[in-house]
């Protein structure tokens, strides 16, 4: 069988797989998965205050990152995490979220929180679950339905996004806090643009994983968003095209009301090479920039590891690296173009094309995409993040 022809059913058979699991959620109303449940144990090295609480939380984010984590923050070892004494001893220390008096912290304090739980929520739902799946999407419901208790309220990850993180904006048609004495409301936060660029859902095209602090939050998400603008934006001065990630049309109102609102705010994070490009498309011709929503690449942002690793290991370690070095971009074929799914087809262009225009000039830079090239598509819907 051709090559070709064998990722395209590949393809095939995963987007039944992930529209297969989907399926009962559209009759059935899923349950919350709260995954601080147990008893409290006491922690003689753990105060009162909610910030003390906030930054034991953060040290196991980094020791999570440090030892389980490709080195660009964007891959998992799930397996790996899953078994570690360290996610047992995250695990008891997160029910002491229920214990959280969340009025204690700033706004600054309270983002970088939200920022972190979010994430760490995503790590030990996917962690957690019966079996580490292929994609996000094959886990029923999962941003409605993974939870965490905080003071004595029920935040899912669709909570921390749309509700505290975007202004209880609507998502999927429902406001997460529809209620005007909700209580969670109070923790609400005006939309800043550049979560988009911190938040991790699962998927292969998500943003690295990052660790934020009170101090370093917004600094942080500048260069998160410089990153991924970088990354991920490709200019075309012959198409006039811009191509962008989905996130930029699932949250367009975020970023502002326009085309060209959108085009000025990736603008601040771009490359000299692509302000160089846009300067380029202004100056040759008045007629109008189109925007190209690539697909989005929802198989699980796991590391290609077939085995747990006993990460106090120096050798498991430098195994671990080796694994994390091999999921390498290497150049991509003409005809490998074909094998996109979905609506809108990524075009992929040689490193001698001088028209695309990415973070860094395409001769030095590989792109950003990963060795399996199977993109998997989903558009709006009520189950995205």
């Amino acid at each position: 069988m051709p090559r070709v022809l064998k990722k395209r059913l590949a393809n095939i058979k995963f987007k039944v797989r992930v529209v297969a699991a989907q399926l009962p959620e559209l009759f059935i109303p899923g349950e919350k998965k709260i995954q601080n449940l147990g008893d409290i144990e006491v922690d003689p090295l753990l105060g009162k205050g909610c910030l003390e609480l906030v930054q034991k939380l953060t040290r196991y984010m980094q020791r999570m990152k440090s030892n389980f984590m490709s080195d660009d923050g964007r891959c998992v070892d799930y397996r790996a995490l899953r078994e570690s004494v360290l996610f047992d001893e995250y695990k008891k220390a997160s029910r002491h979220l229920r214990e959280a008096d969340l009025s204690e912290l700033t706004d600054s304090e309270r983002k970088a929180f939200f920022l972190n739980v979010y994430n760490i929520l995503t790590l030990h739902g996917m962690a957690a679950h019966s079996r580490i799946p292929a994609s996000p999407l094959e886990v029923r419901g999962f941003w409605r339905r993974m939870c965490y208790d905080i003071g004595g309220l029920v935040y899912s990850l669709d909570d921390i996004e749309h509700g505290l993180l975007r202004g209880n904006k609507a998502h999927g048609g429902k406001v997460p806090f529809k209620k005007a004495d909700d209580p969670r409301r109070v923790f609400c936060q005006d939309v800043d643009p550049r979560i988009h660029f911190a938040l991790v859902c699962g998927a292969k095209s998500c943003p690295a994983i990052g660790v934020f602090t009170p101090g370093n939050v917004d600094r942080a998400l500048d260069l998160a968003a410089e990153n991924y603008v970088q990354q991920e934006i490709t200019v075309r001065v012959v198409k006039r095209t811009i191509d962008l990630p989905r996130i930029f049309s699932w949250y367009g109102e975020d970023f502002g009301d326009t085309k060209e609102d959108v085009i000025d705010w990736c603008a601040q994070y771009m490359s000299k090479e692509q302000l160089s490009a846009l300067e380029i498309l202004d100056y040759i011709s008045t007629e109008p920039i189109e925007l190209n929503f690539t697909d989005y690449n929802w198989r699980l942002n796991a590391l290609p590891s077939k085995q747990s690793f006993d990460v106090s290991s120096a050798a498991s370690k430098a195994r671990r690296k080796t694994l994390s070095d091999t999921t390498v971009h290497p150049s991509i074929d003409e005809d490998d173009d074909d094998i996109a799914p979905g609506k809108g087809k990524v075009h992929m262009r040689s490193f001698s094309d001088t028209a695309l225009v990415k973070g860094a000039s395409p001769m030095l830079r590989q792109p950003s995409i990963d060795t399996h090239h199977e993109f998997i598509e989903e558009d709006d819907h009520d189950d995205t993040p």
